[in-house]
């Protein structure tokens, strides 16, 4: 009986043994995942990235990424005058007006969209759609 508890525990030591080599690895292989995450140092949308996995970044070439707001979002920054500042609001309807062509705004005409502000910047002065 005693050498089966003998036994028992050797196998009992061998295994914590190992659950402590395990937690050990998986500690090690987080930190070298950590290690090789790039990450971006604002919320955006990844617009370029390099063209190859291992591709050399250095301040005389391209930007190792250029990260911008999502292309299928239209902000636009709207300058308010003074005197109307207080009646905007957050949730307000609010139409935009563009020439429809670059190249031919006289004889395309313009046109006009409906949005909905969603955010408020009064100290930048800037109140997005």
């Amino acid at each position: 009986m005693r050498a089966a508890e003998d036994k028992a525990a050797a196998g009992l030591s061998g295994a914590k043994a190992a659950l402590s080599a395990a937690a050990e690895t998986a500690a090690t292989a987080k930190l070298e995942h950590d290690w090789r995450t790039v990450r971006a140092p604002v919320d955006g949308t990844l617009l370029a990235a390099p063209r190859w996995v291992g591709a050399v970044v250095d301040p005389e070439h391209s930007p190792l990424a250029v990260i911008g707001s999502d292309p299928g979002v239209l902000r636009i920054d709207a300058s308010v005058a003074e005197a109307d500042i207080g009646a905007v609001r957050i949730g307000q309807e609010a139409e935009f007006t563009v020439p429809r062509s670059r190249t031919a705004r006289s004889a395309l005409g313009w046109r006009s969209e409906q949005v909905i502000v969603r955010t408020l910047e009064p100290r930048r002065r800037i109140w997005s759609c």
